[in-house]
């Protein structure tokens, strides 16, 4: 979690930043070298991952580019998920191979957090320039990330034979885009949601004590609290 949280963090500044003409590639590097050393004494393979996150970090960083592919450039923020959750398998079974219910949920993880980022540029509006919502407009935008947040239910159920109340925190979104739409409230909830989700996921697929369920409750209450801490541009003023 701390490593998601971290890379989030990095990938809204350094975007910020750009935009800005004001990068500072040694305070990026600094804090994913912390992380990353630790991860590759554990699993040396995890270097190839963190190469990789800083391509996909800098490919995200383009969205406020005018570039042809800059509307597009949404599609690559899941990777960086999916990246953080190899190494943290790779971390806690190092040289183990991944199996097929693993990258299932690797796709469902890219899914997830695309449905999310779409919703995130919906939000953005205002204040972007070359995203996807800004080319094409918020309704197309809003079936789209709808698309992909049905099509992370329907691997969760059918490969990863989840059963309904595991994708209950999911199913709760739904409405919002029916009748609701406020780009800024459902991200939000989006944030805490896919986080219970992917609790749910590690749940039902191991026995855990009553103190990660306290745990959940606990992570899903600070998200929501320094929702506003990450750097984003549509951060209301204060």
């Amino acid at each position: 979690m701390s490593l998601w949280f971290l890379s989030l963090f990095i990938s809204e500044t350094f975007q910020k930043d750009m935009e800005k003409r004001r990068i500072k590639p040694p305070v990026i590097i600094a804090l994913m070298a912390i992380i990353a050393v630790l991860s590759i004494i554990r699993a040396p393979p995890t270097l190839l991952y963190f190469g990789l996150i800083v391509i996909v970090v800098y490919l995200y960083s383009l969205k406020s580019k005018d570039y042809k592919f800059s509307q597009f450039v949404f599609l690559s923020r899941g990777l960086l998920e999916v990246l953080i959750c190899f190494i943290i398998f790779d971390f806690y079974t190092p040289f183990a191979e991944f199996s097929n219910e693993l990258l299932f949920f690797a796709l469902l993880i890219y899914a997830l957090t695309t449905s999310r980022n779409i919703i995130g540029d919906i939000r953005d509006v205002n204040s972007d320039k070359y995203t996807f919502p800004v080319r094409f407009g918020t309704s197309i935008s809003y079936y789209l990330s709808l698309i992909f947040l049905l099509f992370t239910l329907l691997i969760a159920i059918q490969s990863l034979s989840l059963n309904i109340f595991a994708v209950l925190p999911l199913l709760f979104l739904l409405p919002f885009y029916l009748f609701y739409r406020n780009a800024y409230i459902l991200h939000k909830l989006f944030v805490i949601s896919s986080t219970l989700f992917l609790f749910n996921i590690i749940l039902s697929k191991s026995y855990v004590p009553i103190t990660i369920l306290i745990f959940i409750v606990v992570f899903s209450i600070i998200l929501l609290l320094t929702y506003n801490l990450v750097p984003r541009k549509s951060n209301p003023k204060n």
